[in-house]
């Protein structure tokens, strides 16, 4: 039999345990390299591009587009600010840029569309019908203008109706 102590055996003198409280004392692996300076980058610019292609397409529902429209523009200069401080190619300017371009160009086409919308339904509903929907609204209690507004909706529907069919 042999012992801890015994020349033939490997175990270190002392039971084989470290006394320094159990510490890891090896070398260990070569470990990662010091973490180097990413470049900087522009992560409003594509966030800003997206929301204006988002307000373009949202163009025929004006708040939403507006609100979206807006948020592109003020994201817009943001990353062109952001842009300034970045002296790199691909800096995020141009498409910052693209970005208020295509805001405002939402903005503007959702208003073109509108103003299509409101001329194409007044030519639709015609002059006297507005005149009728105009004086309902005139009425002094929520009741009567809907229940006038509710009275001119059907002549007009009947009026429209009867013209279709003919």
């Amino acid at each position: 039999m042999t012992t801890p102590n015994d020349s033939g055996n490997n175990v270190p003198p002392g039971g084989g345990y470290p006394q320094d409280g159990g510490a890891y004392q090896g070398g260990g692996y070569g470990g990662y390299p010091a973490a180097s300076s990413a470049p900087a980058k522009n992560a409003i610019a594509p966030w800003a591009l997206g929301v204006s292609i988002f307000a373009i397409v949202l163009c025929w529902v004006p708040l939403l587009n507006w609100l979206l429209a807006l948020a592109g523009i003020v994201l817009g200069i943001i990353g062109i600010v952001k842009a300034g401080k970045i002296n790199l190619p691909k800096n995020g300017k141009g498409m910052s840029i693209a970005a208020v371009v295509i805001s405002v160009v939402a903005i503007v086409l959702s208003i073109v569309l509108s103003i299509l919308v409101f001329k194409v339904a007044e030519e639709f509903v015609g002059e006297e019908n507005l005149q009728k929907i105009n004086e309902c609204n005139q009425l002094p209690t929520a009741a009567e203008r809907d229940e006038c507004l509710d009275r001119v909706g059907n002549e007009i529907y009947e009026e429209k109706s009867s013209e279709i069919n003919n």
